[in-house]
Parts: C-alpha cells; sequence; structure tokens
C-alpha cells in the first residue's frame, strides 16, 4: 500500500509553510517517531500504519504552528533558565557556608516565588 498524501487545507486556505520549530511541537504532542513526513511547503505525508486519530492530532498541530517562530526564543528562554538554576545554586552553596548577605536571602527568596509560579519546568529545562 503507498503512503497516502494529504494536502492539507485550513478553512479552505491554502497550506501554510512548516517552519523549524514544528519537529518539537510535534515531540511535545507525543507524535514523534511515528511513520509521517513533512515539508517545509506544509505537504504531510502519512505512512499507511497512521490511524485516522494520529492524522487528527498531526493536523491539529500543524494548525496551531507558527511558521516563523523561531528556534532562537527557545534557546534565549532555555539560557535565561540556566542563569536562574545558577544563581539559586550559588545562593544555597553561599548559605550554606554561611556567607549570604540580606541581598541574596532576599534574591533566593524571589526565586523560590518564581518557581512556585512558574513550576518546577524552570528548572528542569534549565538543567537539561
Amino acid at each position: 500500500m503507498a503512503n497516502t498524501r494529504l494536502w492539507l487545507s485550513i478553512n479552505g486556505e491554502a497550506m501554510k509553510a512548516i517552519g523549524p520549530t514544528f519537529d518539537k511541537e510535534i515531540r511535545a504532542a507525543g507524535l514523534g517517531g511515528l511513520p509521517f513526513s513533512w515539508g517545509t511547503d506544509g505537504d504531510i505525508q502519512y505512512g499507511p500504519a497512521m490511524t485516522q486519530a494520529q492524522k487528527d492530532a498531526v493536523q491539529a498541530v500543524y494548525a496551531a504552528h507558527d511558521p516563523v517562530a523561531s528556534l532562537a526564543a527557545d534557546q534565549q528562554r532555555k539560557r535565561e533558565q540556566a542563569v536562574r538554576r545558577a544563581r539559586i545554586t550559588a545562593i544555597e552553596a553561599k548559605i550554606r557556608a554561611g556567607t549570604d548577605t540580606v541581598g541574596e536571602i532576599r534574591e533566593r527568596r524571589r526565586l523560590e516565588l518564581e518557581y512556585r509560579e512558574n513550576g518546577p519546568e524552570i528548572l528542569q529545562e534549565a538543567g537539561s
């Protein structure tokens, strides 16, 4: 059986391009490794083993995809998270050594509150 080809159209409009973040979006949706491929022109080809539910999930990612999104923004966010992680580690080391200042204690508290608001992914992604 040959691969099925689906030319996606959203609301009757022509296909949109697929940008550099699409692979990451596909993996984040848990669809990485499925038998399908895409071209930068928006052409998505599905292997015969793909179920309709899987195709629909890929289409949903495609519909939400911003083709001009840049990996640079994601890299900047990771750098910022790494800086947060390093600051927390440095402050914790000073606290353990008993050499922290009032300003550093306040900064640690601020970072802890930011962590609570934004969740553990801040530190997990910074460590990766």
